[in-house]
């Protein structure tokens, strides 16, 4: 079995926001995504703040996963989705 990181990493540019991956919008708070799903602050550090869940508003079907970072400004800039990748041995 290995695990395997999709990362999915989209730079919110300064004066933009839009459509991220997921049904979520870049620039987004953590508050804005916990009226939508259920997430959970893991850790902080000088100017990011992450969160994660299991599900998020359109999902992935071989997702486990997903990391949501949140900038200084808690407006959301990256997305990682988490999943297993299981290797099975070809019978001859």
């Amino acid at each position: 079995m290995r695990l395997i990181i999709l990362m999915l990493c989209f730079a919110r540019l300064a004066l933009c926001s839009g459509d991220a991956m997921f049904g979520l919008t870049w620039g987004m708070t953590p508050k804005q995504v916990k009226s939508i799903v259920d997430i959970e602050k893991k850790k902080a550090t000088d100017n990011m703040y992450y969160y994660t869940c299991s599900k998020l508003q359109k999902n992935v079907s071989i997702a486990e996963s997903y990391t949501l970072l949140f900038d200084e400004d808690s407006s959301l800039v990256k997305i990682v989705m988490g999943y297993l990748w299981f290797c099975r041995k070809r019978s001859i």
